[in-house]
């Protein structure tokens, strides 16, 4: 089993760490004021503030870590899950810049755009929806497989490359050997 880390680059340490400066100054003032005031008011501002936290937590929870190749299996490692993909059905792997692939016409569908990462589900005019699972927008990978198109941020992008691209469907109908 080959392992590669999901290391941060500069944009997701500064995002994260000015977002939860904003989401600290925000949910603990509300928590601590409802939970001290007489009478106790518990509800909208405690509510509100626990929504905060919690979707903090939740995004901590679903942040990449780690990917690992399993044989021909892509798993990507999260604290909640992993999720698998099947290398025997990739098309196309290739490196891209963080410029390419979240600017120029993308758009998040669902997910987070920095907090921890870039993760969830994305839109742009050149691939249509995508789903992403990286943290360094210096070491993209773009794998096309015959149905979904995956964003992934592996530290060591041309071993990688290298190892992912074994899988390429051979069959494809352009006749082009991408691992070559």
């Amino acid at each position: 089993m080959s392992h590669y880390q999901a290391v941060w680059d500069w944009r997701t340490r500064g995002i994260t760490l000015a977002v939860t400066a904003i989401l600290v100054s925000v949910a603990v003032p509300l928590v601590r004021s409802t939970l001290h005031a007489i009478p106790r008011p518990y509800g909208t501002l405690a509510g509100f503030g626990a929504v905060v936290i919690l979707l903090a937590l939740v995004t901590i929870i679903f942040a990449p870590r780690a990917y690992d190749i399993d044989g021909r299996t892509l798993h990507v490692r999260t604290l909640a899950t992993r999720f698998a993909f099947d290398l025997t059905r990739l098309w196309e792997a290739s490196e891209r810049s963080g410029n390419e692939v979240f600017s120029g016409g993308t758009l998040r569908t669902f997910g987070c755009g920095g907090f921890f990462g870039y993760f969830g589900y994305f839109w742009n005019p050149d691939w249509g929806r995508f789903l992403a699972f990286a943290t360094n927008r210096e070491e993209l990978v773009v794998l096309r497989f015959r149905d979904r198109v995956l964003v992934i941020s592996p530290h060591g992008r041309q071993s990688f490359l290298q190892e992912a691209q074994r899988g390429i469907d051979r069959t494809k109908t352009s006749g082009t050997d991408l691992a070559a």
